[in-house]
């Protein structure tokens, strides 16, 4: 890029630090429903969703745009969702690689999705790409996209369904810079297993993800589902196709309105770089302690084969999430399963995820999310340990706008190849659809 296209740089960083200060007392004068609360800010729900029966916790589905979840059970009959926003960036090692390049990066990311509901279904199709364009020769420019399709419903009787999908697919070095995913931990968004998870010189990445669910209800108390689904991923740098078939089947008691024990089934085939298989029961708790605290602990022992690690090994899960106040919320997640397909199959990982939020004013929020992921190497796949954090101050605007500094650091160990990022952003976000998400 020529320099008098570099030039612009730091006005451009300076426009987008300094601009919230300029409109805070505007933003701060206007109607307190538009703070940046961490309640929920959603519409009234005129009835209750279908198919969330069997659970103490909540129904949400993670927004694409990375401004929170969506509850289900506030779904209006049709409503378009859709807004972007628009980062200026400097980082190091943006290409993923153990000695890459450090640079400037302008990234542009459009979301738009609908969700809706009907009489005994209801669904969320979101879209949302990340278009990256650097300012040197040495980091190409280039794009991430992911979809992600949700659909469940009640059937005559005592039946309900569901259906899942998520697809992602571009340069993979790019998901630092995207979107945060996320993921419910009862009420509160935290940051998913995934940040935590960057392999050195992936090049471009296709990531596929579906279940199928159905549940039975027995009684107002108890029910039983099935559910299939499938992992695949391909990355184009490591030559590497690798994939995960899972069936489960589960049977739910709920023992009051806020507790709920389920016994777990579960088999999984490998398939790609390693093939091999696995089953094991468990037991979860799922507890919902008082209005602000959530609570989920579970596990059990998993049998795989020998191509995996054979023997007994133990799947363990637990998950807190807390609203201290009306300022603040804290979560943390501890899972021990077998590897998605992402790092491989067959193998056993752990991963670790913590995060904060406190609200500093009416318009300003201060997050700060951790996670950490390890696994053992088998066979031809290397050992991994990789760790993220996330340091993020946001401001509104008003109008659905907001503005954000963020920090984000990963420092990860593939044996052999092993790779350190950091990069700071500075964002303008557009989010008109914001109170119909939980942040």
């Amino acid at each position: 890029m020529k320099d008098n296209g570099r030039s612009w740089i730091p006005l451009v960083f300076m426009t987008m630090v300094f601009a919230p200060t300029l409109v805070a007392q505007s933003a701060a004068s206007q109607d307190p429903s538009d703070s940046h609360a961490p309640s929920a800010q959603a519409p009234d729900a005129t009835d209750e969703a279908p198919g969330s029966v069997d659970s103490v916790a909540p129904q949400y589905v993670p927004s694409l745009d990375g401004s929170g979840l969506i509850p289900l059970d506030r779904l209006r009959k049709l409503q378009l969702l859709y807004g972007g926003s628009f980062s200026a960036i400097w980082g190091s090692n943006l290409t993923q690689e153990p000695n890459g390049p450090s640079g400037g990066m302008f990234t542009l990311n459009p979301y738009i999705g609908v969700q809706g509901r009907g009489k005994d279904a209801q669904y969320v199709f979101q879209y949302q790409t990340t278009i990256a364009r650097a300012t040197s020769d040495m980091v190409s420019s280039n794009s991430f996209q992911r979809a992600s399709v949700f659909i469940s419903g009640s059937a005559p009787s005592r039946w309900r369904w569901s259906v899942n999908a998520d697809a992602e697919h571009g340069l993979d070095s790019l998901r630092l810079i995207a979107p945060v995913d996320t993921v419910a931990v009862g009420e509160i968004p935290g940051v998913s297993p995934t940040a935590a998870q960057f392999r050195a010189n992936a090049g471009t990445t296709t990531l596929l993800e579906g279940n199928l669910g159905l549940t039975y209800l027995k009684s107002e108390k108890d029910s039983i589902s099935v559910s299939v689904g499938n992992s695949y991923s391909r990355l184009s740098g490591l030559n590497s196709d690798t994939g995960v078939t899972q069936a489960s089947i589960d049977y739910a008691r709920r023992l009051s309105s806020r507790l709920a024990v389920t016994a777990i089934g579960q088999f999984s085939e490998s398939y790609g770089s390693i093939s091999c298989s696995s089953f094991g029961t468990g037991i979860s708790l799922d507890w919902q302690v008082n209005e602000k605290t959530f609570l989920e602990v579970g596990g059990g022992p998993q049998f795989t084969s020998k191509a995996c690690s054979s023997g007994p090994n133990l799947s363990l899960r637990a998950a807190f999430g807390a609203k201290i106040s009306g300022r603040s919320q804290v979560y943390a997640t501890a899972n021990r399963q077998l590897a998605a397909s992402y790092l491989g199959p067959g193998i056993w990982q752990d991963n670790v995820s913590a995060g904060y939020e406190r609200r500093i004013s009416r318009v300003g929020a201060l997050n700060l999310d951790f996670g950490y992921a390890h696994t053992s190497g088998v066979g031809s796949i290397g050992s991994y340990r990789g760790v993220y954090t996330d340091a993020t101050y946001s401001w509104l605007l008003g109008h659905g706008l907001e503005s954000s500094v963020s920090y984000r650091y990963y420092t990860g160990n593939n044996n052999p190849s092993s790779f350190t990022s950091y990069v700071v952003m500075c964002s303008l976000i557009w989010s008109p659809h914001l109170r119909a998400v939980v942040r």
